[in-house]
């Protein structure tokens, strides 16, 4: 078969197409789980929102969504349709997940069908205009990072927390972002509980911006849900500085 006749899924045509209008897409990943990427995406994106942007979070992590727990999500009821899904608002941010259609049952697939979901919700969601689109990505080296990379060309921010056993995963993750030639903002350092600094030296023998550090709260889970409780926390005040420097540095 002669590379024109071959058979291209439209909705790739239509992400590609439509993503594009979106002001800046940054995809937080890991090549570890349990790092806290999905508690930063959420945050993030509810910090933004009450900068006075305009943000949407998209959760692609499809086997563990967890980024509705964190704003606080009524998952109870089907998003509105109009021209597609309308996402949510919820924490005042623009919220699409799995999780609103999988009522919270285990989503069980794999090869395509794992990539039909993650492009399916790409593609029925109506975004309006957005200032930031927040994609918490699913942690390692699989298929969505792959769609996801060549649809959307987020900028990725890496998350680690001060292990070296996490840091050795994360360190296969940016050398495929590198590799790739995609951009990278930097490394975030979360949960952070030493004074070691182990995670700014690896920076810095890869030659990767380290962005900051997210301290360790063990309080952190009070607050999820629940908006302007989370604006008075400490675990606000990180947030704020890991953008300060993304915005002085994109």
């Amino acid at each position: 078969m002669k590379k024109s006749e071959r058979h291209i899924d439209p909705r790739t045509v239509y992400v590609k197409t439509k993503y594009r209008d979106i002001g800046k897409i940054i995809a937080f990943s890991s090549g570890k789980g349990g790092v806290g990427k999905s508690t930063l995406s959420a945050f993030s994106a509810m910090y933004l929102a009450n900068e006075g942007f305009k943000v949407g979070l998209l959760d692609l992590d499809l086997y563990g969504p967890s980024c509705h727990l964190i704003l606080g999500a009524d998952i109870g009821k089907y998003p509105e349709e109009k021209n597609g899904v309308v996402p949510p608002k919820v924490s005042g941010v623009y919220f699409m997940s799995s999780v609103f259609y999988s009522e919270n049952k285990p989503l069980v697939v794999r090869g395509k069908g794992l990539n039909d979901a993650a492009l399916e919700i790409m593609t029925i969601t109506n975004w309006p205009n957005l200032d930031y689109l927040i994609i918490d990505m699913p942690p390692g080296l699989g298929d969505i990072l792959l769609d996801v990379s060549e649809l959307l060309t987020p900028k990725f921010v890496v998350v680690t927390n001060e292990s070296r056993i996490s840091m050795e995963s994360v360190k296969k993750l940016l050398f495929y972002i590198k590799e790739q030639g995609l951009p990278l903002l930097g490394l975030v350092e979360n949960m952070k509980m030493s004074e070691g600094d182990f995670i700014e030296r690896e920076c810095k023998n890869l030659n990767v911006p380290y962005i900051g550090k997210v301290g360790f709260y063990p309080d952190i889970e009070e607050n999820y849900g629940e908006k302007d409780g989370f604006l008075k926390k400490d675990v606000f005040k990180d947030i704020a500085g890991i953008w300060r420097r993304i915005h002085e540095s994109s």
